[in-house]
């Protein structure tokens, strides 16, 4: 499930997600069909779904596009923003100067088998 940008507007996908909640929502629909069962793994595909939306809201320019898949006992969520600027390492990592920024980068790394972040040309 993607929701790229509608051309001339700052919102994501045909629903114009442009909150937290909205995200959630769409997340929620896509996992009662990827993960019907439920449990506390949807819990935390939602909880970094928060996590990731928030942090491209507020500090990089707005989101770009969402992405969510789902694969053989696991989930991909992808969330693309709007800033250009060159990033360094995760903040609040122990290559980060910012020990006290980057609750999300830490909150996403202890829920998720696996995190990255790239930088994409525009």
């Amino acid at each position: 499930m993607v929701h790229p940008p509608e051309e001339g507007h700052a919102c994501v996908g045909d629903g114009c997600l442009r909150t937290v909640e909205q995200a959630r929502d769409v997340a929620r629909g896509f996992l009662l069909v990827a993960a019907p069962d439920g449990g506390s793994a949807v819990d935390a595909v939602l909880l970094v779904v928060s996590e990731l939306f928030a942090n491209a809201v507020q500090h990089a320019g707005g989101v770009t596009e969402f992405r969510l898949e789902a694969g053989p006992g696991t989930v991909m969520v992808a969330v693309q923003d709007a800033s250009t600027a060159r990033r360094g390492p995760c903040p609040g990592t122990l290559a980060s100067r910012e020990g006290s920024a980057g609750s999300w980068c830490r909150t996403c790394r202890t829920m998720c088998r696996s995190t990255s972040m790239r930088r994409e040309r525009r």
